[in-house]
């Protein structure tokens, strides 16, 4: 009887295992595709000529010139809204970020019109960018004495949307890829601090959508749709744009041939 109750235990061990192993190499194939789906999107296979990459490179850095000042522009609208909605606080942690982040633009646009903007410092900047705005959004309740749930109801997520947009004015999915995540990291942050330091003597989660509309309430799965949809708007614009990077290769290689070949054919011959 022992006998037998130990081999239908180890059967039912090999079937466990079995389907364990099933389930891992299901997730990894999966895992696997997505993963070279992104590699496709972003890492470009094809051999690029250096007279195209120059190309390249000289419209990366424009794109970084007008992101810079864009972001120029939504320093005075953020300083805007501090003159006008809080200047009768007294609280300098608004405008010394302000500073810090004029400070880190101006120096990018430097790097970008000089010519001296590499990759290592687009991505730095990118994160200084969401980081900079995460302290101006967990701030906002400070300024106002309120629960930290009060800036999940905000305009923060769709100043996070703005920054998302901005790198799709690049050729560089990379950067879009990287905006998308340090987005999705943020807002995810924003929520456990807001969840984790409430301080009412409820719970600050709600168990219907109507209940969250109170003003000490959130909606856990709308705030994790949030971080779903940002994922989504990544992907998409990660697509978008690494079809405008390979209409521009594309283009200019065939630029570079009708150059080439005008040496010696006639122009109309070329055409």
């Amino acid at each position: 009887v022992l006998a037998c109750l130990a081999y239908k235990a180890v059967r039912s061990f090999d079937v466990i295992v079995t389907s364990i192993k099933k389930s891992i190499s299901f997730s990894a194939g999966r895992v696997g595709v997505m993963a070279e789906l992104i590699e496709r999107l972003i890492v470009n296979h094809t051999y690029i000529p250096d007279r195209i990459y120059k190309h390249i490179e000289i419209y990366q850095n424009k794109s970084e010139t007008y992101i810079a000042l864009f972001q120029f522009l939504l320093i005075g609208l953020f300083l805007l809204i501090y003159l006008t909605l809080l200047s009768g606080l007294q609280d300098v942690i608004i405008p010394m970020t302000m500073l810090v982040y004029a400070f880190l633009v101006g120096n990018r646009l430097y790097l970008a019109k000089t010519g001296q903007l590499t990759q290592h410092v687009i991505i730095l900047s990118i994160v200084a960018d969401y980081a900079i705005l995460m302290a101006y959004i967990w701030s906002m309740h400070i300024q106002f004495e309120a629960a930290p749930l009060t800036y999940l109801k905000g305009l923060g997520l769709y100043y996070m949307f703005i920054l998302m947009a901005l790198r799709t004015l690049s050729f560089q999915p990379l950067h879009t890829l990287v905006s998308g995540l340090c987005a999705a990291v943020s807002w995810g942050l924003l929520l456990t601090y807001a969840v984790m330091f409430h301080t009412g003597a409820e719970s600050p989660l709600a168990e219907t959508f109507m209940s969250s509309l109170q003003p000490d309430k959130i909606f856990l799965k709308q705030e994790l749709a949030k971080i779903g949809i940002i994922g989504l708007v990544t992907f998409l614009l990660i697509l978008s744009q690494a079809m405008a990077r390979k209409i521009l290769i594309e283009s200019l290689q065939a630029q570079g041939n009708i150059s080439d070949l005008s040496h010696f054919f006639d122009h109309n011959v070329v055409r």
